[in-house]
């Protein structure tokens, strides 16, 4: 069975949560100390990713483009 995580540079973090429909795809997951939640516009690519903890909260807004 393939792992569900999100890899970057300098972190790793497990996908907990995902869901799809024909609309947009949102995953949740957890990591230090902040609950977090992606959602990617299926047709447009565009993505709202929210981060809430105890002491505080984001919201970031961007789009996933293709890679040349």
């Amino acid at each position: 069975m393939q792992k569900k995580e999100i890899a970057g540079p300098k972190r790793t973090t497990a996908i907990r949560m995902m869901e799809k429909d024909d609309d947009q795809i949102v995953l949740q997951g957890y990591e230090i100390g902040l609950g977090w939640t992606l959602a990617i516009d299926r047709g447009t690519g565009n993505m709202r990713i929210t981060f809430a903890g105890s002491e505080s909260a984001f919201i970031i807004f961007g789009a996933c483009t293709a890679y040349p």
